[in-house]
């Protein structure tokens, strides 16, 4: 199957994605990279780095077939869902809608829902069954019971088949990283840091901790057994923030431990019951808690010491300035520049005509816009009535003098135009470069999707031409079936068989009431069978006389073949193809699937073939019927 999951760096989607690899389906990976990984994948997949709210979703679903769409991608931490609802909803919510509407238009066989036990608040009810009423505290939690109610709704007017679960707390290798990190992690990670630890409340509230490979393990299962619904996916079990907390004690010493007030929207306790899950799963956890807290502490140590050579690193470099603090060296720089040469223009007949302040204005404004064109009119005011006042005026002359406002007003008045010319050129500039970009990403984006479906369908030709047993090898071989003969198509169909099937034992008999007859078999000189046999007496026949599908010799009956299939003319079983000798490793369902796929074609091509035989032969009854009536006309009006 092509499975796409959204999030599929992430600590979860990474383990799901390794899950159904393993098994053998193709994987398609939607990430933002705002928390995933790439390195949390280490096997052959095709990845498209998109947020899930984007609209080129749609030519990822276009240029793909998926068959599964396990959407994982979320914003799960829940003091920023406080903090930033909006953002929040947007990926939890608007992601999720444009994700679930893609699956239901391109008609995903099924779609998967990363829900969360943040959807029940504060039930006491424990363990919290999936028929308690919703009740988040959180916006987080308030955007996951909306995304289970967009699925069932979905579910109904669309008919996808959608399936939720209600992740307990989870914890396993590759958490922590990137910002994804849960209690567990956090723990872990100040613990070898020898960093003290914060708990939040007094330590007794407690949480259902479930390892992330059995999460995997058990959402693979819930898939392919085609299940649908809301499923709590957990270990229903209690443990408390203090119990785990001395479980990594064990492990490592702990430097200090610090007690803070409860966060708001924190739950006191939490476990989900897994009743409905074992029942119609038939599944259970394999990790005890400790020995995934072990496998996590292990993962995390061989992680950094793996790491710790690339965080290492000599800062050779020079401080960086900022662009802002490099424009106002820069403009005072030019200021300077600038009062030289007006102080220097002033003992100088040839120069004193210049006024460098406008020739400032005009530079500042061209480069860096309206606001420091302002900020060098200013500063040129502030030169001007410093060399009126060393000329002796008093500062109530300059400002009463017309010429002289006039003068001032004029650098302030050029600021103003030259800088907004300046300015509306820069902004339209900006936003051509801001569309060229977008246009770019845009091809680089339909680049990378059409590079990869030429991949796949490069992939899938050679599978086609060079396996084995491919139906294109099929197609090339029963060419040789294209003939107007009856006969000559059984025994052409013979060699086809043994292409195909690999035996040199293969015999076609042919009906006639209840007996069937030899018509073609494989020239191998020891096979020795006979030419006529009676129906009745055949095992084999019978079964396809009377299911028209093909026999399979289970109990190894030594007098009758491996595989026996029907031949099939007008709805009515003709005759059968057998093969009498096939090794033990090649009786598999796709070899019986091909075995019936080639007598089907096999089928097809002897009943053209008798068509065009009876019409042949009408043809020819006509013809010399007619020819006889010429013949005796000719002969009587002779007379």
């Amino acid at each position: 199957m092509n499975v796409l999951i959204t999030g599929g760096y992430g600590f979860i989607g990474s383990h799901v994605a390794e899950e159904f690899f393993k098994e053998g389906h193709r994987i398609f990976i939607i990430d933002n990279l705002s928390t995933g990984n790439p390195k949390n994948i280490k096997f052959k997949h095709t990845f498209y780095n998109l947020d899930i709210s984007d609209k080129e979703c749609k030519d990822i679903f276009e240029s793909n077939h998926f068959d599964i769409v396990i959407h994982l991608a979320a914003q799960i931490n829940v003091p920023f869902s406080f903090e930033n609802p909006c953002e929040d909803s947007i990926s939890n919510v608007v992601g999720l809608t444009n994700i679930l509407q893609l699956s239901a238009y391109y008609k995903i066989k099924k779609f998967v829902f990363s829900s969360s036990a943040a959807v029940y608040g504060s039930n006491k009810n424990i363990p919290l069954k999936e028929n308690e009423q919703p009740d988040p505290l959180s916006p987080y939690g308030i955007s996951k019971a909306t995304g289970e109610y967009y699925c069932s709704k979905w579910s109904e007017l669309y008919g996808i088949s959608t399936l939720c679960f209600r992740f307990s707390n989870v914890y396993g290798p590759r958490q922590g990283i990137q910002g994804e990190g849960g209690v567990v992690s956090i723990f872990i990670e100040k613990a070898v840091k020898g960093i003290a630890i914060e708990i939040f409340g007094d330590g007794n509230q407690t949480r259902d901790f479930i390892y992330v490979r059995d999460l995997s393990s058990a959402l693979y299962k819930a898939v392919t057994n085609n299940m649908q619904g809301i499923y709590n996916l957990s270990t229903n079990t209690e443990v408390s923030i203090n119990e785990l907390l001395n479980t990594i004690i064990d492990i490592i010493p702990i430097k200090e431990v610090i007690y803070k007030a409860e966060r708001e929207g924190d739950i006191k306790n939490s476990s989900l019951d897994n009743t409905k899950l074992l029942h119609d799963l038939n599944w259970k956890p394999a990790y005890s808690f400790q020995n995934g807290l072990k496998k996590t502490y292990d993962w995390y140590v061989n992680y950094n010491e793996k790491t710790a050579g690339d965080n290492i690193r000599l800062n050779t470099t020079r401080p960086s300035i900022d662009k802002k603090t490099l424009i106002i060296i820069e403009n005072l720089l030019l200021f300077a520049l600038t009062c030289f040469m007006t102080i220097a223009s002033q003992n100088s007949m040839n120069f004193s005509f210049l006024d460098y302040k406008v020739i400032y204005i005009i530079l500042s404004g061209a480069v860096y816009g309206l606001k420091y064109a302002l900020i060098s009119a200013f500063l040129s005011c502030a030169l001007s009535i410093y060399l009126f006042i060393d000329k002796g005026l008093a500062i109530t002359y300059i400002f009463s003098d017309t010429g002289k406002l006039l003068q001032l007003s004029s650098y302030i008045l050029m600021a103003l135009v030259f800088g907004y010319i300046i300015d509306i050129k820069t902004n339209q500039i900006q936003d051509k470069d801001m569309e060229l970009n977008s246009l770019k990403k845009r091809n680089n984006f339909l680049d990378l999707v059409h590079g990869e479906t030429l991949k796949v369908q490069n992939e899938l030709y050679d599978q086609i031409i060079s396996s084995e047993n491919s139906y294109g090898k099929v197609h090339s071989i029963l060419t040789k079936l294209n003939n107007l003969n009856p006969e000559e198509v059984l025994i052409d169909s013979v060699s086809v068989l043994e292409g195909i099937m690999n035996t040199d034992r293969i015999s076609i008999y042919t009906f006639n009431d209840s007996i069937a007859t030899l018509s073609a078999k494989s020239n191998t000189k020891d096979f020795l069978i006979p030419k006529i046999i009676r129906i009745a007496e055949r095992e084999d026949i019978k079964n396809v006389l009377d299911t028209h599908d093909v026999y399979i010799n289970r109990i190894w009956d030594p007098f009758l073949p491996v595989m026996t299939a029907p031949i099939i003319s007008k709805k009515n079983v003709i005759g059968v193809a057998c093969i009498h000798k096939l090794p033990f490793e090649n009786i598999s369902l796709h070899k019986q699937n091909l075995f019936k796929t080639i007598v089907n074609l096999i089928s097809y091509s002897y009943e053209n073939a008798c068509k065009c035989s009876e019409k042949t032969q009408h043809m020819y009854i006509n013809y010399m019927a007619t020819a006889n009536q010429e013949n005796y006309l000719i002969k009587h009006s002779a007379e």
